[in-house]
């Protein structure tokens, strides 16, 4: 056999081996074109390198990135297609790779053929032998531009408003610091008005009292218009320092409320009581009328609705030359929580030009601003009030007709307060389901008298003249008992002391008890009530706990001409009296010798027995020697000032602990009461004051304290 045939199978074989590769790499080079066909068509740059960095596949968008076609970059260098510092960059970033990491990713910047500058976010991949040796890299970078810039708008943007928040700190830290140096010149100016005020009220005290001290001796006619004179002039002077201290507090945004609990039938009654002997001098009828449904215990500044009110009274009772003035306080709207009331002050005075109401609020002007005008004032006094009342969450407004009165009302919104005021006592309960006569010829007097006894259950007769008391009484004899009768002191047809004759001499009301209305207290009334019959004095316009108590005491068989009542009143009818410990005993503490003599002289005159220390200290000492009903107690003095004499004294731990203080100070301004009562006073009195002031609130608080029981 030859060669030839002999080798003929092998060669079959490697023919058929030959065409099984050629089928595997015509397989492989499909797969192969397939794969590139796959990766060209991504649009992200996807290579692979050898470990010298040299190019051994690229796709089109890679050719695209680099400028070349894809034909030309198999076996080229990095370095050959990249700028030199992205190719520092993305050498140094492969060069980390190995086989325990094999993988890493960052960006960078890539500058285009055309010269434009794309981010690229790279994702490198180490291919690795058995051995670990890395073999090739596998790079896929995608353009990551627009996120870039994303972030980059978002970085200049926090960058600006950083910027923006650093400006507007800064800006605050300015404002800070010009509000610091405002608060600290408005609290220099607050000082200077604090200082100014209590310099100003000191020797005008002095002033005012002493003068209303001259007035009550004897003088002549000539002497009494000189003394009169010059305390008009010094009470003007004293009206004009309060009202340009408040709008100078307004305007300079200092004005402070209050939001604390009060009694509302108190306040309305202080205020009343305060004007009314300026309007009974002037022969006025003087009306308090609250309605039975207002709330008594509220949530509010009473320090302003006080001033509110006795600034609208004052000026009724000052435009009033005859005829009434009326205060009323009406609940407009009443809720769970707060009440809306409106107070009322109505007058039978000049009254208002229609054209000529619109001033009546603004600052500096009034209806007659003329020089030689009537009556004075700065024209403050509306418009305070005014602000007052909105900055109380209320409004103010004002009727008038000229030549028949005006009437201004104001409605303020007051929360009800958290511990409700017992109305009726159960001390007074002998009041309930009793009848009494009310002899008045004024009507709103009668209705305000019956007003203030309505939450007491009481049931009320009336009678405008004496003829129709006396023939009440007897139709009233077969089907009903009065418990009492009021007798206002002067009537239409007959004098109360006649009618209480004729009372006194029916077997019908021989024991009818008499109590005797009068107003405010004119000299010798009290001493002519009881020699007439009369069990109890009263003065118009009438409190509601003084007419109740006084009923009572009346009603339940206690003290007949010397009653709580009358003594409430005395001092007005005993001006002169000798000082009497009986009255009570009071340590009055003031270092400046003129208010020394004012005060004391007042309270003498009151009929009370009088001890002076010049400071705290001789207080304390006094104190320890002494009992006293009562420490009147000046604010500023030497060696112990009165906020320190009083804490001391309640720090003790018997009686004396109890005592009642009152300041008495030229501190005036909103939150020296508040100063004074949180150093443990029991109210607060402004110098200058008048007696009936001094008197009143000297009397609330003993009876307080139970001197008079």
């Amino acid at each position: 056999m030859s060669s030839r045939t002999q080798a003929a199978p092998q060669v079959e074989r490697l023919q058929a081996e030959l065409e099984d590769l050629r089928r595997q790499l015509a397989d492989v080079t499909a797969r192969e074109s397939r794969y590139r066909a796959i990766v060209d068509e991504q649009a992200d740059s996807i290579f692979r390198t050898d470990a010298a960095r040299r190019l051994k596949f690229a796709n089109r968008a890679f050719a695209d990135d680099v400028g070349r076609r894809v034909s030309e970059l198999s076996g080229r260098g990095l370095d050959s297609l990249l700028g030199e510092a992205e190719y520092a960059e993305l050498n140094a970033q492969i060069s980390t790779l190995c086989a325990d990491a094999p993988v890493t990713v960052h960006d960078a910047e890539h500058t285009m053929p055309d010269g434009s500058v794309r981010w690229v976010q790279w994702t490198h991949s180490a291919v690795c032998d058995a051995r670990g040796v890395i073999e090739e890299v596998q790079s896929i970078g995608r353009d990551i531009t627009g996120r870039r810039r994303a972030e980059d708008e978002l970085q200049r943007t926090s960058r600006a408003m950083l910027a923006a928040l650093n400006a507007q700190v800064q800006m605050a830290a300015e404002l800070q610091a010009a509000r610091a140096r405002a608060e600290a010149a408005s609290d220099a100016k607050g000082v200077f008005l604090a200082n100014m005020s209590h310099e100003i009220r000191t020797p005008m005290n002095g002033i005012v009292g002493m003068t209303s001290l001259l007035v009550e001796t004897e003088l002549d006619d000539e002497q009494r218009e000189y003394a009169e004179t010059i305390r008009a002039s010094a009470e003007s002077l004293l009206a004009l320092l309060n009202d340009i201290l408040d709008f100078t507090k307004i305007e300079a945004g200092r004005l402070e409320l209050e939001s604390i609990d009060f009694e509302l039938r108190r306040v309305v009654d202080e205020v009343v009581g305060a004007q009314a002997p300026v309007a009974f001098e002037k022969h006025l009828e003087l009306t308090c009328l609250v309605h039975a449904n207002v709330p008594d215990a509220l949530c509010g500044d009473p320090g302003r609705l006080r001033q509110v009110l006795t600034n609208l009274l004052s000026n009724a009772i000052k435009f009033t030359s005859m005829g009434d003035v009326c205060v009323e306080v009406e609940c407009v709207h009443a809720g769970a929580e707060s009440s809306l009331l409106r107070f009322t002050v109505e007058d039978t005075g000049i009254g208002i030009p229609l054209d000529r109401i619109d001033r009546l609020f603004h600052v500096f002007s009034q209806v007659d601003a003329s020089t030689t005008r009537r009556f004075g004032g700065t024209g403050l006094g509306l418009a305070i009030c005014k602000r007052l009342v909105e900055r109380l969450g209320g409004s103010i407004g004002v009727d008038s007709v000229p030549d028949r009165g005006s009437r201004f009302s104001f409605t303020l919104p007051l929360r009800r307060a958290e511990h409700a005021v017992e109305l009726v006592p159960v001390s007074l309960s002998t009041l309930c389901g009793q009848t009494v006569l009310v002899i008045e010829p004024h009507e709103l007097t009668r209705t305000a008298i019956a007003q203030r006894l309505l939450p007491y259950k009481v049931e009320i007769c009336e009678a405008s003249s004496g003829s129709q008391a006396l023939a009440q009484v007897r139709d009233a004899a077969a089907t009903r008992t009065f418990a009492v009768a009021i007798i206002a002191l002067r009537l239409g047809d007959m004098s109360a002391e006649v009618l209480a004759a004729q009372l006194k001499n029916d077997p019908l009301s021989r024991d009818l008890p008499l109590v005797l209305l009068s107003g405010c207290g004119l000299r010798g009334d009290a001493a002519g009530a009881s020699d007439a019959g009369f069990a109890a004095y009263l003065t118009k316009p009438v409190r509601t706990g003084l007419l109740a108590e006084c009923l009572a005491r009346v009603i339940g068989g206690g003290e007949s001409t010397t009653s709580r009542s009358a003594i409430l009143t005395r001092h007005q009818l005993t001006a002169g009296a000798a000082p009497t410990s009986e009255r009570g005993r009071i340590l009055l503490v003031e270092d400046n010798p003129v208010n020394q003599k004012v005060a004391a002289r007042q309270l003498q005159r009151l009929g009370y027995d009088v001890e002076i220390a010049s400071n705290g200290r001789l207080a304390l000492d006094a104190l320890d020697e002494q009992r006293y009903d009562m420490v009147l107690m000046d604010c500023q003095m030497p060696v112990m000032d009165g906020y320190q004499a009083t804490s001391a004294i309640r720090a003790r731990h018997d009686d004396l602990a109890r005592i009642p203080i009152i300041a008495l100070t030229a501190n005036a301004l909103h939150g020296d009461r508040d100063q004074c009562l949180a150093a443990g006073m029991d109210d607060y009195l402004a110098k200058p004051f008048q007696s009936a002031a001094l008197a009143a609130i000297i009397e609330r608080w003993l009876l307080i304290r139970g001197r008079f029981t």
